[in-house]
């Protein structure tokens, strides 16, 4: 008899938070406004696949559900693994993550000599081991791990410390400067727009990225228009709704959570 949770396979009956089950479409028109954290219960396993979600591929669980069907049959739907919870395992056989590894062929070489520290072990231990195995009896590093030195004589990790009363930075020229941005006029305060800019490759956005999209739209946007939506969306990802929709929907904004 199948146990109660355990190891996803064909034949599993789990259950997946339903805003990660795709296709989307299915699953929208099924439940308009789905509960925070509100899962798709009674879902049935059938394979892994890799599958193409937020842009890249993952590994994500095929499971069919009694709810969704059309005329051609049931609807398969998937979601990432890491989104599925196991509620009744299917058989044993079906488990897909039992895997027989290859067999491995014995290494012919001998095995490698064994440095053993001996500064906690008894005398006669050492005696014994000394006839088997390389003894390491002192706490110096090994000849391998010292530090080669350097040509460089200005460099001071090499350098005793202390200080000699010299400045190797001011033997070179170089003197004490606050942090500054090299392209910035230096007349009164800069704005935190001008600052951003600093960062932000205006350049490749004007030459590159408004023409191919200006290339599908009419009327064309602005660089100025381009910002502003760039700046709603790092406004959106700095404010927490229980669903991005609801930045585009025209219903005023719930003030309690539903029943």
């Amino acid at each position: 008899m199948p146990r109660a949770k355990g190891s996803l396979g064909h034949g599993a009956i789990v259950s997946i938070l339903i805003k990660y089950i795709h296709p989307s479409l299915h699953i929208r028109n099924k439940y308009t406004n789905p509960q925070h954290n509100q899962r798709l219960e009674g879902c049935t396993a059938l394979r892994l696949e890799e599958r193409g979600i937020s842009g890249r591929l993952q590994e994500c669980v095929i499971v069919t559900h009694p709810d969704f069907s059309d005329e051609d049959g049931v609807i398969e739907l998937y979601a990432a693994r890491r989104w599925v919870k196991v509620e009744r395992e299917g058989p044993e056989e079906g488990f897909f993550d039992v895997q027989v590894g290859p067999q491995v062929a014995e290494d012919p070489r001998p095995p490698l000599p064994i440095a053993v520290n001996t500064q906690n072990l008894d005398q006669s231990v050492i005696a014994e081991l000394s006839v088997t195995m390389d003894i390491d009896d002192d706490n110096e590093p090994a000849p391998e791990n010292l530090p080669a030195p350097s040509d460089n004589n200005n460099a001071s990790i090499f350098e005793d410390w202390g200080h000699n009363g010299v400045c190797f930075r001011r033997i070179t020229g170089s003197f004490q400067q606050n942090p500054r941005l090299p392209n910035i006029v230096p007349v009164g305060i800069p704005s935190i727009w001008t600052i951003f800019e600093q960062f932000f490759p205006v350049s490749f956005v004007k030459e590159v990225m408004i023409p191919e999209t200006n290339a599908f739209l009419e009327p064309p946007v602005t660089y100025g228009e381009f910002c502003l939506f760039f700046g709603l969306w790092m406004l959106m990802c700095t404010t927490h709704f229980d669903s991005r929709r609801d930045f585009w929907s025209s219903a005023p904004p719930r003030t309690t959570s539903p029943v």
